[in-house]
């Protein structure tokens, strides 16, 4: 970057890393606890690498929450946390959130309120998705 650039705003910053994992496992509990008061706590399941709960957990699975409604119905759950109008996805999460017989909800957590997005990735004119990256593979040949 010369000198009066402004920053694209995508690097690395440890510290800001930090602090977003930690707003990020708050959003986790928040919604959680929440859940658990909904559908009971023997009925909710916390996945992710945050929670303190499971023996299951996982990054991979496309969602950060499972609970099982009255009817004994699964319900996949993604827990975002936003400042804004825009939260970030995984390919993964998108993916799992786009299949036909999932029930996928984003749970966002904005100004410490709880919005549950229910199969808010089914119908595409609720969202616009942008590339905010790209993976690059390469060889370099000598």
């Amino acid at each position: 970057r010369r000198k009066g650039e402004k920053s694209s705003g995508n690097n690395f910053n440890p510290g800001k890393e930090k602090i977003k994992k930690i707003k990020a496992k708050k959003a986790e509990k928040r919604v959680y606890k929440y859940l658990c008061s909904e559908y009971g706590e023997e009925n909710v399941f916390w996945i992710s690498s945050f929670s303190e709960l499971s023996i299951e957990q996982s990054d991979d699975a496309g969602y950060d929450i499972y609970y099982f409604d009255s009817n004994k119905e699964k319900h996949l759950v993604e827990v975002k946390c936003s400042s804004g109008n825009y939260f970030y996805l995984s390919p993964n999460e998108l993916a799992e959130g786009e299949k036909p017989n999932n029930n996928y909800h984003i749970a966002l957590v904005k100004n410490n309120e709880i919005t549950i997005l229910e199969n808010f990735l089914k119908d595409k004119s609720n969202y616009l998705l942008t590339t905010d990256s790209y993976y690059v593979s390469f060889d370099i040949k000598k």
